[in-house]
């Protein structure tokens, strides 16, 4: 006769406690697989340059995914799209800093810098973990304070002069200034679109989308390159 095999059961700790950082990024094994694979066949046909290029873009395809398991797109329409529990949200954001990491290739010369990595897409996915379980009446708070500090820089923003754009010191301290302020816009849309996953909402987004409009006219450069954003 064959031995019966017993298994001891999980704890209730172990079966509450969630995918491990190791078995959560085993599960994008395949994706690197195949991401690897195909990189190695461009590398060994594209220069330096072109590869580069190559995978910035789809860097940013990458960003737009992930960002897309997390929020719906900007709109006033009611959503039918499920928030994320904790835990599915930290297993998107890991996903996002392990594929950050496989890009990057620890330095090496044929990963991607971290300067194009960690870029403004990048760090407005991560914000979201800072509103994500905010109450509704909060998020809308929030987002109207971002609103009003966007307006009042801008309104207290110095026009550039002829003397000023000549001075290369003036010109780096400004764009050093510019990286220090905090992004309240990017901030302001993606509450917009957690917002959109709430109940009530749709008019305070409607309002909200008519002063981006509004915005928009007032800075047409900036409304052009954004538009996409909006018409998802």
């Amino acid at each position: 006769m064959g031995s019966t095999e017993y298994t001891i059961p999980p704890t209730k700790e172990e079966r509450h406690r969630g995918p491990t950082d190791t078995e959560i990024e085993t599960a994008i094994h395949p994706l690197f697989d195949y991401l690897d694979t195909n990189n190695h066949t461009l590398a060994s046909s594209l220069s330096h340059d072109a590869m580069q290029m190559v995978m910035a873009k789809l860097w940013k395809q990458i960003l737009m995914t992930i960002e897309a398991l997390i929020v719906p797109p900007l709109s006033d329409k009611p959503s039918r799209m499920r928030a994320l529990g904790d835990g599915e949200l930290d297993i998107a954001l890991k996903w996002l800093k392990f594929l950050r990491d496989f890009f990057y290739v620890g330095g090496d010369a044929s990963g991607v810098p971290l300067s194009t990595l960690q870029n403004a897409k990048f760090n407005e996915i991560l914000s979201v973990r800072i509103y994500y379980d905010w109450n509704t009446d909060d998020l809308m708070e929030e987002c109207i304070r971002g609103f009003q500090s966007t307006l009042k820089y801008r309104a207290t923003k110095p026009s550039k002069s002829l003397l000023s754009q000549r001075n290369l010191g003036t010109i780096r301290a400004r764009k050093s200034a510019k990286r220090a302020l905090p992004n309240s816009s990017s901030n302001t849309e993606m509450i917009m679109r957690i917002l959109r996953m709430r109940q009530g909402t749709q008019e305070f987004l409607a309002q909200q989308l008519q002063t981006i409009s509004v915005v928009k006219l007032e800075n047409p450069k900036k409304g052009r390159n954004s538009q996409s954003r909006f018409s998802r």
